[in-house]
């Protein structure tokens, strides 16, 4: 499965969804659903690979004042969702996170801005269409930026101070503090 077709899955379950986490879920299992054992495994390589290059130190510190802290599992699950709101603010918060500050709206609550199950979704529907349990489920080796233990790419942020989300994400920083 080429990038295109996998970012068009991700976009038509987001249409599919109107914007509603649960239904973008059910619209991404009913899209996945239609495809083979082998299509299936590979939308979850390219999953994989989106969030490899989203294992970013500025976007960890975009999810950081977005979220108002970020565990590791909670960068995964930041991740999640920016995959889940499709290529387009994928990659322009790729080439810049402080353009989140756009793409947030002010309703949005924080379990808003982390989306496991719709990683997890691609998973069931290939442990239902296999018949094998989900650890089973063969999972592709991914080129992590500086390798998974070697942590996110770029440039490390601190908790304490401000001059590194001051200077990287402004205006995140003025929105979320």
């Amino acid at each position: 499965m080429d990038k295109e077709r996998f970012w068009n899955i991700v976009e038509q379950s987001r249409i599919d969804s109107g914007g509603e986490q649960d239904a973008q879920v059910a619209a991404l299992t009913a899209i996945l659903a239609t495809l083979s054992v082998g299509e299936i495994e590979q939308f979850d390589a390219r999953f994989r690979e989106a969030m490899a290059e989203a294992y970013r130190w500025d976007l960890w510190a975009a999810a950081y004042l977005i979220q108002g802290g970020c565990s590791d599992d909670g960068f995964e699950y930041f991740c999640d969702w920016l995959i889940s709101l499709g290529r387009d603010r994928f990659e322009a918060a790729l080439r810049n996170p402080d353009s989140l500050a756009e793409v947030i709206e002010d309703e949005d609550d924080e379990e808003g801005r982390e989306f496991e199950a719709f990683a997890a979704a691609v998973i069931h529907v290939w442990a239902n269409k296999t018949g094998k349990d989900i650890l089973e489920m063969p999972r592709p080796a991914v080129q992590w930026p500086r390798g998974l233990a070697g942590g996110p790419a770029g440039e490390p942020w601190q908790e304490q101070g401000d001059e590194y989300f001051v200077r990287v994400l402004p205006k995140l920083k003025a929105r979320f503090g």
